[in-house]
């Protein structure tokens, strides 16, 4: 499936540098704190802690992890979105990003596991409505030449969600909201006349 190959190649670019020292037990629990975001359909602190932990303890920078935790969690969403993957595809498009043997094993695991992960992955897009909405220029990268991403931090029913975009689907979002808050408030002036 060459869309899923192009897809993560475009998507994970920023975190090259990064996949390569991601070992086991560090990406089965991002894996496991990904999972319980998308089975509980929220942001889990403890899972997200306990993940971070296990990545202290294998002597991963905060800096780092918080990148890797960011790519396993794109990783997941596109693998959820890809319809019809199959496990050859998989594997040699992580083998190209240069994930270990290791962690190609555990992403084979999940696979079988797909049409249940994206069930909850498409009840999540209808969530709450937003309580607070944050941004960030995430920069971490820049200094190795990378293009800086803008980080989403959303939260609902105390839940924080946190959205990677690049700078383009940034801007596609400004627009598209700033588009339904300029008709907004065109109707409310046609209802006041």
């Amino acid at each position: 499936m060459e869309n899923f190959k192009v897809t993560t190649s475009r998507q994970l670019k920023p975190y090259t540098k990064c996949i390569p020292k991601i070992d086991k037990t560090t990406l089965r629990a991002i894996l496991k704190a990904s999972i319980t975001f998308l089975e509980n359909k929220g942001f889990s602190q403890d899972a997200y802690k306990a993940s971070l932990k296990v990545a202290a303890a294998n002597e991963i920078s905060q800096e780092d992890f918080k990148i890797m935790f960011t790519c396993i969690t794109l990783l997941i969403e596109t693998i959820l979105r890809s319809k019809n993957l199959n496990q050859l595809d998989m594997i040699d498009s992580l083998t190209e990003l240069k994930f270990s043997t290791d962690c190609i094993e555990e992403f084979k695991k999940l696979l079988p596991q797909q049409q249940y992960l994206h069930d909850h992955f498409q009840e999540i897009k209808h969530l709450q409505p937003m309580e607070k909405f944050q941004y960030r220029i995430n920069i971490s990268l820049v200094e190795n030449g990378q293009v800086p991403t803008i980080i989403l931090l959303v939260q609902r029913r105390g839940q924080i969600e946190i959205i990677n975009l690049s700078l383009k689907h940034f801007h596609r979002f400004r627009l598209a909201l700033a588009t339904i808050l300029s008709e907004f408030h065109e109707l409310e002036s046609r209802k006041r006349n």
